[in-house]
């Protein structure tokens, strides 16, 4: 691979899938977190935090995300357009190559997607999951 996904600050990302020759500016989102795909350069998964998280309190201001979790996003364009896939996501992964489907996703994820997210430390409510369809359908690989 010869891709690089800058984070910058607020909604200014940038991404290069050749080296360095050419960048794209991504779809304007504040995002905390990058994973590229193992053999698809322009395959990224992507975090952030909802709106609730920096309106000001935990409860927020913006009513449309009163509440403050991560978001988890997947773009197959190189940051183009991001398609949200999942709420109240704690980790997150492509699975190997080895593992033989390139949509695979590992997450670790809250079974509870209601209020406030932990950040920071192990809850009772997060299960290992395992999904090829981006959340559509999910596997619990070891429930919490």
């Amino acid at each position: 691979h010869n891709t690089v996904f800058f984070i910058g600050h607020g909604d200014n990302n940038w991404a290069t899938i050749d080296g360095g020759d050419t960048f794209i500016k991504t779809q304007a989102l504040d995002l905390i977190d990058v994973r590229l795909h193992p053999t698809n350069p322009e395959w990224f998964l992507a975090s952030g935090n909802s709106a609730g998280c920096t309106s000001g309190t935990a409860a927020g201001t913006d009513k449309s995300e009163k509440y403050c979790y991560r978001k988890l996003y997947v773009t197959k364009n190189s940051g183009r357009t991001f398609t949200p896939i999942r709420n109240y996501v704690v980790q997150y992964e492509w699975a190997p190559e080895a593992d033989g489907n390139e949509d695979l996703v590992y997450a670790t994820v809250h079974s509870v997607q209601q209020g406030n997210q932990k950040f920071g430390f192990w809850d009772q409510f997060v299960d290992f999951v395992a999904t090829t369809d981006y959340f559509s359908t999910v596997k619990v690989v070891v429930e919490c």
